[in-house]
């Protein structure tokens, strides 16, 4: 960390510890934020202005995806947060990083077309290991059999034994 962000965040702490705008140190924040209502009105005309204008409401010169209030990389930002949060290593967030920003559009599982956008950032969570990109039917597949080989090859038994008695 640079010396100029860890005073920056000192100064910030002292600002929210006073209940002070972190921008404008002489206003008062509103209560429970780090903003004042300037900041609290600006911030509210940049998004309207972004969903608008179909842009990314954090990056308005970028164009959002479609039907959505984010570009790629903020929703790829946001997935490996959320894989950081569950305890995953850099390592693996870096590869989780590079896995959807690669993506081709195919389920690594079984290999259906995926739309941009819907893909789900599957991963161990007993080793803590990124796994792959899969769709929303394998995503939940292997969450309701608690990760068990096993149990999926038992259900996918069961399923082709239906199937040969009913066209029988």
């Amino acid at each position: 960390m640079r010396i100029h962000d860890r005073s920056r965040k000192i100064r910030n702490r002292r600002y929210v510890r006073e209940g002070l705008c972190i921008n404008h140190p002489n206003t008062k924040a509103v209560f429970g934020r780090i903003h004042c209502q300037l900041c609290l009105n600006g911030m509210k005309k940049r998004y309207e202005k972004a969903v608008q204008g179909r842009m990314c409401t954090h990056h308005p010169h970028t164009k959002a995806e479609k039907g959505k209030q984010l570009c790629s990389a903020c929703r790829i930002y946001g997935r490996i947060s959320r894989l950081k949060n569950l305890g995953l290593s850099k390592e693996e967030c870096r590869k989780a990083r590079i896995a959807l920003e690669t993506f081709d559009g195919v389920c690594q599982s079984c290999k259906v077309e995926i739309p941009r956008g819907e893909q789900h950032t599957d991963h161990d969570d007993k080793k803590k290991k990124f796994r792959g990109i899969i769709c929303y039917g394998c995503n939940l597949s292997i969450g309701n059999t608690q990760e068990s080989p096993a149990r999926l090859r038992a259900a996918a038994n069961y399923l082709e034994k239906h199937q040969l008695t009913e066209s029988a």
